[in-house]
């Protein structure tokens, strides 16, 4: 069960968290960034790996590797500081590059923003309690997604396209079903780990739908 739930945990590391979203965004929504299909939106795409996933990466084996951090599982509050700040860097640089493009859609930059705004929230909280990331990055998602669903358009706009001709029988609603058992499932994968609590794991999980609340109410 342990080796599950490490396998779970790592799928759904707070790193991939937002390359996972856009990516799917993009499946959703191509049309709100001036395309048909989320292949031509490679270069902005691999843009968003580099800067959310593979340079923090490279951070943290960096940190390791120097002995600031212990291990790559952050297990203590400490060791959370530094990477904490790398992450919020690179997408405070991305938010700064990107919210005069006008060809983005303002929920992609409401995400953006709100990602920075939970980063934020965690570094400080990360003071008194060992937040829960993973359960953080789960509870933010799923927000964003239900913002998405019942605030931006309606109904039969919520198929996803996942070739390039062809809308697919894929609708949100199936997506966000799927998201709220996974939310479930790597939160439960937390505490089989007893690598947080509960208050820890529903501290992160809040925390997460008040950054996307407080995203979006900058962009609306």
């Amino acid at each position: 069960m342990k080796i599950l739930a490490k396998i779970i945990s790592i799928l759904f590391h707070p790193l991939f968290g937002f390359p996972y979203t856009f990516l799917m965004l993009l499946c959703l929504k191509p049309h709100w960034f001036s395309i048909r299909h989320f292949s031509e939106a490679g270069m902005l795409l691999i843009l968003v790996v580099i800067y959310t996933c593979i340079i923090p990466m490279i951070a943290i084996g960096m940190m390791k590797f120097v002995g600031l951090i212990k291990s790559f599982e952050l297990s203590e509050k400490t060791e959370r500081i530094l990477p904490l700040i790398v992450c919020l860097i690179f997408y405070l640089w991305m938010y700064i590059n990107m919210k005069q493009d006008t060809s983005l859609p303002p929920a992609f930059l409401a995400l953006l923003l709100s990602c920075i705004i939970a980063i934020s929230l965690a570094f400080v909280i990360n003071n008194w309690i060992k937040i829960s990331l993973h359960a953080l990055v789960m509870g933010a998602i799923l927000a964003f997604w239900l913002k998405i669903r019942f605030g931006d358009s309606t109904s039969t706009d919520h198929y996803f396209r996942f070739t390039e001709d062809v809308v697919s029988s894929f609708h949100l609603n199936h997506w966000l079903s799927i998201w709220l058992f996974l939310c479930g499932l790597v939160m439960s994968s937390r505490l089989i780990l007893s690598a947080h609590n509960r208050t820890e794991i529903y501290l992160g999980f809040v925390t997460g739908i008040v950054a996307i609340l407080l995203g979006f109410s900058h962009w609306n």
